[in-house]
């Protein structure tokens, strides 16, 4: 009884009452939210509604007169998308797992590379000879590049 006096009282309200910011948000709470969603309402999710309706109120009933193999194909449908489901979740989790290992390999790759002993002495041995040095290396009888030209 309160509670319906309560609505009644809203109802009056929005109908009669000024416009005002409080009532605006209860004519968009109450009024153009719920009428949208009804409007987006299409045919076959009527049809479902009906379909659901009658098996809710009448399922034992509906089951029998269906047989069981109605229930074992819903059953087996109903495993399939599970198993379908679950892989997805598990190939998700797998990518997730790689891509935070791989960028977690480089941000240690580059710690290991930017900060050290290590990083240093790399550097320092890192820098190769100039190419007359390795020719005379080579042949330390003749000049560097005779070579190249008698070869050419």
């Amino acid at each position: 009884m309160v509670v319906s006096c309560i609505v009644l009282a809203l109802t009056l309200l929005l109908r009669f009452g000024p416009d005002v910011p409080v009532l605006r948000t209860l004519r968009v709470a109450m009024v153009e939210t719920p009428v949208r969603k009804i409007s987006e309402i299409k045919r076959h999710h009527l049809i479902v509604l009906i379909i659901l309706a009658a098996i809710i109120f009448a399922g034992g009933e509906i089951m029998l007169f269906f047989a069981p193999e109605l229930v074992a194909w819903y059953a087996t449908s109903l495993a399939m998308y599970a198993d379908a489901m679950t892989i997805t979740a598990l190939l998700s989790a797998v990518a997730m797992g790689r891509r935070s290992i791989r960028i977690i390999r480089v941000k240690l790759d580059r710690r290991k590379t930017l900060v050290g002993p290590r990083s240093r002495r790399a550097a320092r041995e890192g820098k190769t000879r100039p190419v007359a040095d390795r020719l005379a290396a080579r042949n330390d009888d003749e000049p560097p590049g005779r070579f190249l030209a008698s070869a050419a």
